[in-house]
């Protein structure tokens, strides 16, 4: 009764929260970037808290328990990305934000290259689709721990999520979404931070856990559970798996994500850009350490008999290791404690996917609709009706996928991850720093990379999603984004070097 009280709290909370935003929303500014007038850290938090998913409090504890500390790496690539995001893009689309009037990645390429229609079309297509494939996991997380913890019935607890998400996000935008963002992240931080150290010290301290994990010899990757890697040849824990992984594709896909990368626009004091890396990194290492923290002893308590895991509802004979949270925190937190784990987990789920709407109900009525079909001239109300039909109507389509997951959205979700880093990085970084980046190798740049992404994605999954041929490199595996991350800036250098020279020719 406890945890369904607090659960009721906090979402009415949200709610309130998304109808007072949407009483200061007066124009399409302040509803697609908050009119660029956040605070260091109200955007700061907006910040951690788009990445703060489903995928960090339950994923990133899930693989703690797969692999033990030969993910670590994964603790510094997504704090990372936060970093490059703001150094590499956030200053420079910043302050050009402040001069042309410039609300989205989308807007930057149109002023950019002059181009009102392609590359804004084509870019906004690819924004949407990742950020629709996001939010199926998203929903998916939130019936897993409504299920685990509350015992609710797993679709009942993805219609009550859409719902309150629904409405605080259609009524107040980006406003709405960075100000429960805030209140998320604080949630979030201290629920991560202080769980993982209850759980630790219930276990005999972290020397014990350590020396336990060292014990375990088997179940996934044992023997090397307390190893910063594993061999050579190995899935997944390999040094060059490991390094295509969390060196190039995380810290880089994730500082372009559509959801993260379109908040910089929003900061009011471009000065302010300088102060944030150390704060953004901090505040993502203290959540994603702690989450996989957690679930590392995890591993060790199921080790002790202490737990056990459910059975995946998905993939049969394979235990549901994104639970071990809320199972381990049920089984040695106390009562009091344990009620707040619905409350942290909804929180890092909602604060990811309120932000994934409305990306997508952005890329939908001003990127496409106002844009392109009506060329600029459609009215204020209409861009947002369009806004908030497109919200709804996304929302309820992927929760209702969400509902019976296929295994094809595991695979999907994965692939989403690997559009960013070949479909953006290379455009945005080339467009920002090379001043010789054309509009068509950009445009191309960033067809071929989803393309090459997503018919190298099909060839490594396993039957019956693909053909399950192993990308190895001097014999070690390899991640396959970064074959559509190489294809995508080898096209857009190609090209632009290729028009460069016609049009000194033409000049000549």
């Amino acid at each position: 009764m406890i945890e369904l009280l607090l659960v009721i709290l906090y979402l009415t909370s949200m709610m309130i929260v998304g109808v007072y935003a949407s009483k200061k929303v007066r124009s399409i500014s302040d509803f697609v970037n908050a009119g660029g007038n956040l605070g260091f850290w109200v955007f700061s938090l907006l910040m951690v808290a788009s990445l703060v998913s489903g995928m960090t409090a339950l994923g990133v504890a899930g693989l703690g328990y797969v692999s033990g500390y030969a993910t670590w790496w994964e603790q510094i690539a997504v704090p990372l990305s936060l970093v490059l995001s703001i150094v590499v893009f956030g200053m420079k689309l910043n302050k050009l934000a402040k001069e042309n009037g410039i609300l989205t990645v989308q807007d930057y390429l149109a002023y950019r290259f002059n181009d009102t229609k392609g590359l804004r079309a084509a870019s906004a297509v690819f924004s949407a689709f990742v950020s629709a494939v996001y939010l199926v996991g998203q929903y998916v997380a939130i019936g897993i721990i409504f299920k685990t913890v509350l015992g609710w019935d797993y679709r009942l607890a993805i219609v009550v999520s859409l719902i309150v998400t629904l409405a605080y996000v259609v009524a107040g935008g980006l406003l709405a979404v960075s100000w429960t963002s805030f209140i998320q992240g604080l949630i979030v931080i201290g629920g991560l931070s202080v769980s993982a150290a209850l759980i630790v010290s219930s276990l005999g301290g972290l020397e014990k856990i350590n020396a336990t994990l060292a014990e375990i010899s088997k179940g996934p990757f044992a023997g090397f559970l307390n190893q910063p890697w594993g061999p050579w040849e190995a899935p997944l824990i390999s040094p060059m798996f490991l390094f295509t992984l969390f060196g190039l594709t995380v810290p880089l896909g994730l500082a372009v994500a559509p959801h993260v990368i379109n908040n910089v626009m929003a900061l009011k004091k471009t000065s302010h850009m300088k102060m944030l890396p150390p704060i953004l990194f901090g505040l993502g290492f203290l959540l994603l350490s702690s989450a996989k923290i957690i679930g590392i002893s995890g591993r060790v308590a199921e080790y002790l008999g202490i737990i056990s895991l459910p059975q995946h509802p998905v993939i049969p004979g394979s235990k549901l290791t994104d639970a071990v949270f809320p199972v381990l925190a049920k089984a040695v937190l106390p009562y009091e404690v344990y009620v707040f784990i619905v409350v942290v987990v909804l929180a890092a789920v909602m604060s990811t996917t309120d932000r994934l709407l409305l990306t997508f109900g952005v890329n939908v009525a001003y990127d496409i609709y106002h844009n392109i079909i009506a060329k600029g001239n459609s009215s204020a109300k209409k861009i947002n009706l369009v806004n908030r039909v497109s919200i709804v109507l996304i929302g309820i389509i992927t929760a209702y996928i969400a509902m019976s997951p296929p295994p094809l959205i595991a695979w999907l979700i994965w692939l989403a991850l690997g559009i960013m880093f070949s479909t953006w990085f290379p455009a945005l970084s080339l467009s920002l720093y090379w001043s010789k980046t054309t509009r068509n190798a950009v445009l191309w740049g960033m067809i071929v990379g989803f393309i090459s992404t997503l018919v190298v994605g099909y060839l490594v999954a396993k039957p019956p999603l693909g053909l399950g041929i192993s990308l190895k490199v001097a014999g070690a595996p390899i991640y396959f984004p970064v074959i559509g991350f190489i294809a995508s800036t080898i096209t857009i250098v190609s090209i632009s070097i290729v028009e460069n020279m016609r049009r000194e020719v033409l000049i000549s």
